[in-house]
């Protein structure tokens, strides 16, 4: 599969974002595989190439993400975390809750920086992108806090919207630090899904 998306933040932030599947590969520093995606800007983003790697795993009910994936010269691929996120359960209720604590930059020899994320399911109504209107779609609303900034607010939030059969059409991201808040939109632009 292939999702482009557009994306916005503030007046003048804008890019064109490929998220492209390749599979399931095999990883260094975990047993099983996972199914990878790479995505890839159009431009740089912060002065660097805008190009990442995440690879996904059903664990429990759930679908993890693990977004702390390298590549070596060969291709081979390394994975630099301990543990991914839950994203998305895989029979969402309306109201459905789950917390979980996170460690950023964790690896085998260090917890990393301790996060805690919780997320909740909402129904919601047709969501419409110019990929086009859909019908069956299901929010998830996340909180991301960091308890060493504060234990109460959430310095950044997101709102993810799924269609039944395309993925994340739209993923509004609100960035509470600094002065000024900062939103980002993303929306799929057109997506191509590969013959059975």
């Amino acid at each position: 599969m292939r999702w482009v998306y557009r994306e916005r933040t503030g007046l003048l932030g804008r890019r064109r974002v490929v998220v492209t599947a390749e599979g399931e590969r095999a990883i260094r520093g975990r047993d099983g595989p996972l199914f990878v995606v790479r995505e890839r800007g159009d431009r740089t983003y912060f002065g660097i190439e805008d190009s990442g790697l995440v690879g996904y795993a059903v664990e429990g009910d759930f679908v993890v993400a693990f977004s702390a994936l390298g590549e070596d010269s060969r291709g081979d691929l390394r994975l630099f975390g301990v543990e991914g996120l839950r994203m998305l359960p895989l029979h969402p209720e309306d109201g459905q809750y789950w917390e979980q604590e996170w460690h950023l930059f964790a690896t085998p020899e260090s917890l990393g920086a301790s996060r805690h994320w919780s997320a909740r399911v909402e129904r919601s109504g047709p969501v419409r992108v110019p990929a086009g209107h859909f019908q069956d779609v299901i929010e998830i609303e996340i909180q991301y806090r960091d308890p060493a900034v504060s234990s109460d607010r959430a310095q950044l939030s997101f709102e993810d919207y799924y269609a039944a059969g395309v993925g994340l059409v739209k993923s509004v991201s609100h960035d509470h630090e600094g002065e000024l808040p900062r939103t980002t939109t993303r929306e799929l632009e057109s997506f191509e899904v590969p013959p059975r």
